[in-house]
């Protein structure tokens, strides 16, 4: 067993060497973590929990419901996953990670021979206590990176009141230098002059150099 959780720490590693995703609060476990960051939603219920995971509709979950779950269902998670964080060169995910999570929940909440999971055992599974666990790669945000800036920044602040986003806070501030960096190394791989003529827009605001007024 030993030997099994120390490959599994490597994979891990390999996965997610370089990215810095948000830690689990202590006083939350992972699938309340989720409801509250991914749902808004404070509190955690079982069936409902089976329900917004169950893509389709279909009476239960398959492996790429698992990996919806998790936040895992895109091949590469741009910054944090949620519309901000850093651009790390490092966004792939490891399919032999996705492989991982994939089983260690199959077996955890007894799938079927199909692999699929029935709502049933996952009512079994979560009421008696059972938790889902953390793999490390952060609260499992379920969508690409504009949805997901727009699910926890856009319409909260600037749907309603400010659609031209006049007013700019931190996060839209990160989150446009975040795309326009990913945008630019992407498209312009081939080409470091292009980079390097960029170099001082990308480059990280001095806090030193911001009056004090306007820091928050």
């Amino acid at each position: 067993m030993l030997g099994q959780n120390f490959v599994f720490l490597l994979l891990i590693t390999a996965a997610f060497a370089h990215k810095a995703y948000p830690v689990k609060p202590l006083h939350l476990t992972w699938q309340e973590w989720h409801m509250s960051e991914e749902h808004q939603i404070d509190t955690f219920d079982p069936l409902s929990f089976f329900m917004l995971h169950d893509i389709q509709g279909k009476g239960h979950w398959t492996a790429e419901d698992i990996l919806y779950i998790y936040g895992l269902s895109l091949d590469s998670v741009i910054g944090d996953g949620s519309g901000m964080g850093e651009h790390d060169h490092e966004e792939k995910i490891s399919p032999d990670f996705k492989k991982k999570v994939i089983e260690e929940v199959s077996v955890m909440l007894k799938a079927d021979s199909d692999g699929t999971i029935s709502k049933d055992k996952w009512l079994e599974f979560a009421n008696n206590g059972g938790l889902l666990p953390d793999f490390g790669a952060g609260p499992g945000h379920h969508f690409d990176f504009e949805t997901e800036y727009e699910n926890h920044h856009w319409n909260k602040y600037h749907r309603d009141s400010d659609p031209d986003v006049r007013i700019k806070h931190k996060e839209d501030i990160v989150h446009e230098l975040l795309h326009h960096q990913h945008e630019i190394e992407e498209t312009h791989a081939d080409h470091p002059e292009v980079r390097e003529k960029l170099q001082n827009y990308l480059s990280p605001i001095k806090l030193d150099n911001v009056p004090s007024r306007y820091l928050f």
